[in-house]
């Protein structure tokens, strides 16, 4: 008797003595067909499947940008999912080689809690597209792929999914503040392979479209001393929109940060969020290459041996409501990260990466 659900994973080998270099600037995307192990990895007719998680495995420290996903051949989530697979700033290792098991989830499978079920859905494949970084790759890695499966029968089973109340329920507890949004098309129905495409991290939700969030930026240009550096996009403190770490009003996002890592520079001094004007922490986070409690990335050079620091979490999520539409007037604001320097660092020199979720309003 076959299972009506299982979690299943994926590995795409990238074999270097078979697929040569690959060209700083040029993405590499695998065909289900080049899994290892099955000959096919993508999903039988009668199945869909979620994403909840990822690992990259580059033991030979190659200069790998960043990795996303590509889900039924047609949409390509490098917004949301924008993690570095570089070595220095690995943002999803290997599991058995990450400090505390601090393992970054895309969502909680299977759950009609709407805010908490943001994996990736995909009814026929789910493929991983690489960018190779500066230098180029030149040897061999591996993307891991976790995912549940699903045949029809399974969403019978208790605590497999089951009804939906079509609520998205945004809780900002240090705030005292409660947003709550209605995704009408889902209230009152079963999770089935029907609607699948329209739950969060489907390819054709409604508004508000909620997704995973896990991205990571570099400044694009020096700091000026003793002044929040914001990583905006539209201040040109990072170089593209999906590297994007502060949020306006017009960008029409809600915005739930969860984790905060940094790799600071010699002359960095602290990193926070700032929301409304007010740093969160008020203390701040004090972040110097040799005292840093939100490090990410390779542990090498603190520990001594080939282990990873996940992204921190924080002790309380922080939301950023900077949308125009959707949302109470009182709530509109700017926010995101921040980091001060006392003397001014040239481009490219401090890397920040965050997860959580974020909310699409219009």
């Amino acid at each position: 008797m076959e299972s009506l659900y299982e979690e299943r994973t994926t590995e795409y080998f990238y074999d270097f003595a078979v697929l040569g270099a690959l060209a700083a600037g040029n993405t590499w995307m695998p065909t289900p067909k080049d899994a290892r192990i099955v000959d096919d990895a993508a999903l039988d007719e009668d199945e869909v499947a979620e994403l909840y998680t990822m690992e990259i495995l580059n033991p030979n420290s190659e200069p790998i940008e960043a990795v996303w996903v590509k889900l039924d051949d047609a949409l390509e989530d490098d917004d949301e999912l924008f993690p570095s697979g570089d070595w220095n700033t690995l943002m999803l290792p290997p599991w058995q080689r990450i400090r505390h098991k601090q393992v970054i989830r895309f969502g909680k499978p299977a759950s009609t809690n709407l805010l908490e079920n943001t994996t990736f859905k995909y009814k026929k494949n789910c493929r991983p597209v690489v960018l190779a970084g500066v230098g180029g790759i030149g040897n061999d890695f591996t993307v891991i792929l976790h995912s549940y499966v699903y045949k029809p029968a399974a969403f019978g089973i208790r605590g497999v999914f089951g009804a939906l109340d079509g609520v998205v329920r945004v809780v900002d507890a240090t705030r005292n503040r409660t947003l709550t949004l209605t995704k009408s098309d889902l209230a009152g129905r079963r999770v089935t392979a029907d609607i699948w495409d329209k739950l969060p991290g489907g390819k054709t939700q409604a508004t508000p479209k909620v997704w995973p969030l896990l991205r990571f930026g570099w400044n694009a240009k020096a700091t000026t001393v003793n002044k929040d550096f914001k990583f905006h996009y539209d201040d040109g403190e990072v170089s593209e929109e999906r590297r994007n770490l502060w949020w306006e009003p017009e960008d029409n996002k809600v915005v739930i940060i969860e984790a905060l890592g940094i790799r600071p520079h010699a002359n960095s001094h602290f990193t926070a969020l700032k929301v409304s004007g007010e740093y969160m922490p008020s203390s701040r986070f004090y972040t110097v290459p040799a005292h840093n409690p939100l490090i990410f990335g390779e542990a090498n050079t603190l520990l001594g041996w080939n282990e990873f620091f996940g992204i921190p979490r924080l002790p309380d999520l922080q939301v950023v409501m900077a949308s125009s539409e959707g949302i109470p007037s009182a709530y509109k604001e700017s926010g995101g990260v921040i980091h001060q320097t006392n003397v001014a660092v040239a481009a490219n020199n401090i890397v920040v990466a965050i997860a959580g979720k974020i909310l699409d309003m219009v």
